[in-house]
């Protein structure tokens, strides 16, 4: 009508957050949501160049009184979403897929971390069967039992054409609160809605195919024939910076599917999954992991302290660390429970003969190997391992001999030699051929600038050693175990009471330089430090004054209990 004022619509802020939610992109603009034309088309598999859509707005339902900082998720059939941030996830219908791990009503809701320090982790619906109307209305009315009646209504008439619906709540950790409270880390699980361009978006983790298809070989191993042993023990290995972590991850969770619990043997002193950098160590995993490493940090089941971010310095001690705590997994676990070890990403010179060290004290039934692709890195590849190249290349303190037995090769070293006993070449000895699989990498990302939002190593360590020493905040024993930390108000380090003990019931000890014994206290002044178990006839004193510390002359392959 001519005389009729038109009114205009007011953007405000909120409704600018709306219009980029439903706006569609191209995967190649910001693969936030992936939308699959098939329910065939599962979400391990690499993503296509098709069309996809984000969220609409009908997608996500928010809560309110007891469940105010929630929302209600709803995915269709073989929908994609990519995640950024930190959040609690409960399936309350259907089955998604996180990184490999199947997670179903049936599940605890669980933690998903999804910083711009690493590639972004995406949601995937993958259930098979058809859920009746009645069960998802009897699902949600029991869940939102303390909302509204439209509220409840709206849910179930949006749950009839959804495969899958998440109650999605808001989460803080004691890690996550303490690292974000760092300047150079403060952003790294905000999402900044005027930054959604391909320059500075996060890179998104996308599972390839094949990663899927070795997992489930491996899962089929584990079946085997009745009567005989076999547990796999599956060992990842690869150039710096290929996606053995990431790998490693994946196939965590996917063995989680069939298993109550795997073990994990970290052999990458530089960048561990779950302590602090510069410790080998054995964990029990029973838990998906969703998230970098600082993310879920644990008590291991045997540590020890390496000291040093790199085997180059000293490989017999690295040798000699590892066989330790393999040890404990070979002693009581091996043949009963499936094991991953991920090794260093070091693949050139000494550093393949310490591979091959590790390959023949762990007895893999299957190695994992991850290549570089491009023509600019595939020189930085492992040699591929064959059958030749395990029998005829030496290791650096084992070598495989005609009787294919592991000799002791004998290094003078100025805390002694790497001696193996008959006994434990028998037991270092490869008894069958593993499997060895060829995996293509992944993280060498296409785009732009797909670097834009990767934290360099070093970035990597301090945010695992910050949220280790977090833990000191909530006044628990750091070696206490905890699945699912507390979430606390961010504090000072400087604010923890500090433990005194006296000098004389202490030995000290430089491993990585030669440092004089008088100048020893200035040496650990400032300095993280690792604290380690050890035997009173190793510990020495120097002359007769009974209050200064004990000193030890060899460097120790003694059990960490913490840093």
């Amino acid at each position: 009508m001519p005389n009729s004022r038109l009114k205009k619509r007011r953007l405000t802020p909120n409704a600018t957050e709306k219009k980029v939610k439903t706006k569609r992109v191209r995967r190649d603009s910001d693969p936030c949501v992936s939308k699959s034309d098939s329910p065939s088309n599962k979400c391990e598999e690499e993503g296509s160049e098709d069309v996809c859509t984000n969220l609409t707005l009908k997608s996500v339902l928010s809560l309110s009184g007891d469940l105010e900082n929630a929302c209600l998720l709803f995915l269709a059939k073989g929908q994609r979403i990519c995640t950024k941030g930190l959040a609690n996830v409960k399936v309350l219908i259907g089955v998604v897929n996180i990184l490999g791990s199947n997670i179903g009503p049936e599940h605890e809701a669980v933690q998903i971390f999804s910083p711009s320090s690493s590639s972004l982790i995406s949601l995937c619906e993958f259930s098979d069967a058809k859920i009746k109307l009645e069960t998802k209305k009897r699902t949600l009315k029991e869940t939102l039992k303390k909302q509204s009646a439209d509220l409840i209504q709206k849910a179930v008439k949006r749950a009839k054409k959804a495969a899958a619906v998440l109650l999605i709540s808001s989460l803080q950790t004691v890690e996550t609160s303490f690292v974000s409270s760092f300047q150079c880390y403060e952003g790294i699980f905000n999402l900044d809605l005027d930054k959604l361009n391909p320059e500075s978006r996060c890179n998104i983790l996308m599972i390839p195919k094949e990663w899927k298809g070795i997992a489930s070989s491996l899962q089929n191993a584990d079946e085997g024939v009745p009567g005989e042993v076999n547990t796999p023990v599956v060992l990842i290995c690869g150039g710096k910076d290929v996606g053995k972590s990431t790998f490693a991850r994946y196939l965590t969770n996917f063995l989680l599917n069939s298993h109550k619990e795997i073990y994990f043997l970290e052999c990458d002193v530089g960048q561990t999954e779950f302590t602090p950098p510069g410790l080998i160590s054995l964990h029990k995993v029973g838990t998906p992991l969703f998230g970098p490493p600082f993310t879920h940090l644990r008590q291991p089941e045997r540590s020890v302290f390496f000291g040093d971010n790199s085997s180059k310095d000293r490989p017999e001690l690295y040798v000699r660390c590892i066989h330790d705590v393999y040890k404990t997994y070979a002693d009581h676990y091996r043949g009963k429970i499936p094991l991953i070890v991920n090794t260093q990403g070091w693949v050139i010179g000494m550093g393949v003969n310490i591979l091959l060290d590790v390959i023949r004290m762990v007895k893999p039934s299957h190695i994992i190997q991850l290549n570089y692709t491009s023509e600019e890195s595939v020189n930085k590849n492992l040699p591929a391992i064959t059958d030749e190249f395990l029998m005829n290349t030496p290791g650096w303190a084992f070598a495989d001999d005609a009787d294919d037995e592991i000799e002791s090769v004998h290094k003078d070293q100025s805390d002694g030699t790497v001696d193996v006993d008959a006994n434990e070449r028998r037991s270092c000895s490869v008894s069958s051929k593993p499997v060895v699989l060829q995996i293509d990498s992944t993280s060498e990302s296409k785009g732009p600038n797909p670097t834009t939002s990767k934290f360099s190593p070093r970035d990597q360590r301090s945010l695992a050693l910050l949220a280790y020493f977090s833990r000191t905040i909530t006044n628990n024993a750091i070696a206490e175990a905890r699945e699912v930390p507390p979430a606390v108000n961010v504090a000072s380090l400087m604010s923890c009471i500090p433990y005194q003990v006296p000098w004389n019931i202490l030995a000290i000890h430089v491993i990585h330089s030669e440092v004089p014994w008088n100048q020893s206290l200035f040496s650990i002044n400032a300095s993280v430090v690792g604290l380690a178990k050890m035997k009173s006839d190793e510990m020495h004193r120097i002359g007769d004054d009974n209050s200064t510390p004990y000193f030890v002359e060899k460097s120790p392959v003694a059990e960490c209990i913490g840093l």
